[in-house]
């Protein structure tokens, strides 16, 4: 066998993997800087079946991924890094090499993170092609298997949310099922990196969409079983996943609604509204805070649009008035979201000002649009139509002030004319 020529990069090899592993642990960009250029110039020198060149390629690699998936990079590290990764491949001296596998997965893992950041398909359809020779060419037991299959799972239903082909869904699926439940005697394998209640959780959603596109009730029975094998998880645990699962399917169902035939419109409303209250069952975490406020604004809208098409039953709105304060009531929330609720109360209030004539609702909605200009308009056109609001809100309160019996013909009439300013205003504000 011909002996590899004699280098000194030994020494400058372990100073680079210690530069970088000391910027893993603390964050020290000052090593990380180092170490990538140690990591060059070992690269530069290296023949092509030194030992020590893959190590090198992906460490190099694994800086410019670690980097730019914190945020402190930009789109050329990540360039480089799949570029490394692609030399890391073709460093192989046969296509069958035992590392194949584990080099096709980890050029597979960066493509997705490029996708993730540009929304380029090109990239994902590589990255899956990727998944799946890796796998074909692992044993069944292999130790990186069950990753490599989580990773295509993930991949999949990425590509089912870009192009919408359902076959991407079921491959998903089909892959996410073969991953047994905590408890199950088919243990995962020790090297195993993946949370299992995230496989769940995609299957679970995976399901959902079916039924949100027509499936029908093995679909919902097939998401309640799934749902109740977190046994595992802490039941905190669970109560997220249900509550995401309910909600989405609430949120899927209701943001369909204007693309179903007119005459099964109210009937998928229905549907959506009986999910966002099922999803509301569920106990309030700390960090779902942002996902209940947009079911309670979620229910707000879809029982805003029942009042109106079903013959404005006072119940709807009333209804809808309740689940727009509750998600006032919730912290923490951030201020744009704040600012949003404020002003859907102010339209909501109004809307029930006009049909019942309550004082108290006026009231009510002149001091929301105020808490709404106090918080501050997204914009500046926001703002000038938020003080034109105000403006109509407080006379209609002059109105009520000057003709108390609310007998008058032509308070009627300019008190209609006030209500279509309004909603001429609020259709301008895209509310």
């Amino acid at each position: 066998m011909e002996q590899l020529p004699q280098f000194h990069e030994p020494e400058q090899w372990k100073s680079a993997n210690a530069l970088f592993v000391k910027y893993r642990q603390g964050g020290d960009l000052t090593s990380r800087e180092r170490a990538v250029s140690l990591f060059r110039k070992l690269l530069q020198s290296f023949p092509k079946d030194h030992p020590e060149l893959f190590p090198t390629i992906c460490n190099l690699g694994n800086a410019f991924l670690a980097e730019f998936t914190l945020g402190i990079s930009n789109i050329n590290d990540i360039d480089e890094c799949i570029l490394l990764y692609r030399t890391a491949l073709a460093c192989l001296p046969q296509p069958a090499s035992f590392e194949r596998p584990n080099r096709l997965r980890i050029l597979a893992d960066a493509l997705v993170t490029r996708y993730q950041e540009g929304k380029d398909r090109v990239d994902l359809d590589e990255s899956i092609a990727l998944y799946k020779e890796a796998i074909e060419l692992q044993s069944l037991s292999h130790p990186d298997r069950p990753n490599a299959l989580l990773a295509l799972g993930y991949a999949l239903m990425a590509r089912y949310h870009h192009r919408k082909h359902l076959k991407d869904l079921e491959d998903s699926a089909a892959i996410y099922k073969l991953f047994p439940p905590s408890g199950h005697p088919l243990e995962f394998p020790p090297e195993f990196s993946g949370d299992r209640s995230t496989i769940f959780d995609e299957l679970a959603y995976g399901r959902a969409i079916r039924l949100v596109r027509g499936g029908n009730k093995r679909d919902l029975d097939e998401i309640l079983s799934i749902m109740e094998r977190f046994e595992e998880p802490p039941a905190a645990h669970r109560d997220v996943s249900r509550f995401w699962l309910e909600s989405s399917i609430a949120a899927m169902i209701h943001s369909e609604v204007n693309q179903t035939p007119a005459n099964k419109r109210l009937e998928r409303l229905e549907e959506s509204v009986a999910w966002y209250k099922r999803a509301l069952k569920n106990p309030v975490l700390p960090h779902e805070t942002e996902r209940r406020w947009n079911v309670l604004f979620g229910l707000g809208t879809a029982l805003r649009i029942q009042y109106f098409c079903l013959g404005r039953k006072a119940q709807h709105l009333d209804e809808a008035i309740t689940v727009i304060k509750q998600a006032l009531q919730l912290e923490p929330l951030v201020t744009e979201l704040r600012s949003v609720t404020f002003i859907t109360l102010c339209d909501y209030l109004a809307i029930r000002f006009q049909a019942t004539r309550s004082i108290g609702d006026l009231d009510e909605s002149i001091s929301a649009c105020k808490d709404w200009l106090r918080l501050g308009p997204p914009t500046e056109s926001h703002a000038s139509r938020g003080f034109l609001r105000l403006s109509l809100l407080l006379q209609w309160r002059q109105m009520l002030t000057l003709w108390p019996g609310h007998n008058n013909g032509d308070e009627e009439r300019y008190l209609e004319h006030l209500a279509q300013k309004m909603t001429k205003l609020n259709i301008d504000m895209e509310l």
